[in-house]
């Protein structure tokens, strides 16, 4: 009648929803745009039931996927409420990384009607231990947070505190607990990644939702401070609207049926040009994306002042998330240098290794469902570089070791591949290793293609050689004697040097030489060659 209820409109978390929509359904009243993921008012199919955001279990997909495309991180736990709500983000959790052959790292939880998040960080805390291959205790990486705005700040300052989690942990944090009021209470923003449901309501350049609801907002309110909070409401009164246009004239009279009816039209709604729906027969969410933020560091204000990170969509027709869509991460291992003098070159390695494997990555599905990473590794072991038991990361977890500086003068009886090494000694290819894929040519490769330049293409006749006395300078030095045995080029003196000591000996002796001297082959260290090179070339 007159004044009655023909709707109820952005009821607030899932205890209060999960009372009212019995009583909605029996009043045949549409209940539109609760605050809340709830799988069970998405699915089975409750027409009644008119989401507009998307579901946790598509927030802890979102997370989960810019973790594995970001990161490489591998070791994810979960701190969560111990009811419905945390539950079904642990069950999410479980499927997602199940989904890229991974499992939840560690857990823990607390009760939402004393908010006392310690024994759950306790519990958590727990799972910091030895396995995977390694022999030190490995933390969780990440942690993801399925929490109210309290209890999530609570645990992530405590996390952070004296005995607890490492410092450079990743916190996940869905909408839920992600607003203004957990922002304030923080400690620090520093490694804080939040799941929203609606774009960043600060950007207003990019996003035409937000600029509307900047307008509006500012004709009604003086001094207002834009939130996700309120731009959802906005969003939501807008799908509304929108779905109020669309009715026939007459259906106002049968206000639920006819709102039905035009909600389930099988067609997009459009929200200040943020797609909404479509709303069809089997589907009640509207949205089929997730905002990825993160907090500019330094945030210190009561205002979410965010950047979006990424924006996770949906596939193509589909009412919610897949797993299927999560990409599996493959980590490559890369072994640092011993030599602190070859940082440089190993970073330079790191980094073209990266470029490659962004241009793979870059696909939507990456590489045949996969996502590629490097990882710096440090062995402790120094007689065996990879030896990876006392690293960061689980030597389970590596699936092969990439462009390496330091190998073991005898290759271990590992599984890992070793693929692309810098060293190219004769103990890298002979005997053969199937675990071993070279890349680059020989020592022997490199030196038979000088000498034969040096023979063939500048005419010279005989080299005098410079070398670093090592195995790996003993080593080139036969090589490239025998080298100049095949092109028949004869050795004019030959001087070793310490590797990075003196090497005026070796540049006196080269420059007192005559006899048949056309050209000198350096060989050692890459500090000691270049100035070795600028010497004598000076």
């Amino acid at each position: 009648g007159e004044g009655s209820i023909s709707a109820l409109l952005g009821y607030f978390g899932t205890g209060t929803t999960s009372a009212a929509l019995p009583i909605a359904v029996n009043a045949s009243l549409p209940l539109i745009a609760p605050y809340t993921g709830a799988d069970w008012l998405r699915t089975p199919f409750q027409p009644y039931a008119i989401n507009v955001r998307a579901g946790y279990t598509d927030e802890v997909n979102a997370l989960v996927n810019y973790l594995t495309t970001n990161t490489p991180y591998t070791r994810v736990a979960i701190f969560y409420q111990n009811d419905s709500f945390g539950q079904q983000g642990l069950t999410a959790l479980k499927d997602a990384l199940a989904a890229i052959g991974l499992s939840v790292y560690g857990s823990g939880s607390y009760s939402g009607s004393t908010g006392d998040v310690r024994p759950g960080l306790a519990q958590l805390l727990a799972s910091c231990t030895v396995r995977g291959g390694s022999t030190v205790a490995l933390c969780p990486e990440a942690v993801l947070v399925q929490a109210t705005v309290a209890a999530a700040a609570d645990f992530v300052n405590l996390a952070r505190g004296t005995g607890g989690l490492p410092l450079s942990t990743l916190f996940l944090v869905t909408s839920p607990g992600g607003n203004e009021d957990f922002v304030a209470a923080l400690h620090s923003t520093d490694n804080i990644i939040i799941s929203q449901v609606v774009p960043p309501p600060t950007d207003t350049v990019n996003n035409p939702l937000a600029g509307g609801y900047a307008t509006a907002m500012q004709q009604l309110y003086s001094g207002y401070q834009p939130c996700y909070t309120s731009l959802e409401a906005y969003l939501n009164a807008l799908v509304v609207i929108e779905i109020l246009q669309r009715m026939e004239a007459s259906s106002f009279t049968a206000f639920s049926q006819g709102f039905l009816k035009a909600t389930y039209s099988n067609s997009v709604l459009n929200a200040d040009g943020l797609a909404v729906g479509p709303y069809t027969s089997g589907c009640s969410q509207g949205l089929r994306s997730v905002w990825v933020t993160s907090i500019p560091t330094g945030t210190s204000t009561s205002q979410l002042v965010s950047t979006s990170q990424a924006v996770f969509s949906f596939a193509q027709g589909s009412c919610f998330s897949s797993v299927t869509q999560l990409l599996m991460p493959l980590l490559f291992g890369q072994l640092a240098p011993s030599d602190p003098t070859l940082t440089t070159f190993s970073s330079g390695v790191a980094a073209g290794i990266s470029a490659a494997f962004a241009v793979a990555n870059s696909a939507s599905t990456g590489l045949r469902g996969h996502v590629l990473h490097v990882v710096p590794l440090s062995s402790s072991n120094p007689n065996d570089p990879t030896d990876l038991t006392a690293t960061a990361v689980q030597p389970d977890s590596l699936f092969a070791l990439v462009g390496g500086t330091d190998v073991p003068t005898t290759l271990p009886n590992a599984d890992l591949p070793l693929v692309g090494l810098a060293p190219g000694g004769v103990d890298l290819r002979q005997p053969f290793s199937e675990n071993v894929l070279n890349v680059r040519g020989s020592v022997a490769d490199q030196a038979y293609a000088l000498v034969r330049f040096a023979s063939q293409s500048l005419g010279a006749t005989g080299l005098y050689m410079c070398n670093e006395a090592s195995a790996f300078g003993r080593a080139a030095m036969q090589d490239v004697l025998m080298s100049m045995q095949a092109e028949e080029l004869k050795l004019a003196g030959n001087m070793t040097f310490s590797p990075l000591g003196d090497l005026s000996p070796c540049i006196g002796a080269v420059k007192n030489a005559s006899l048949g001297l056309q050209g000198v082959v350096l060989v050692g260290h890459s500090a000691d060659v270049t100035t070795l090179a600028r010497q004598l070339l000076g």
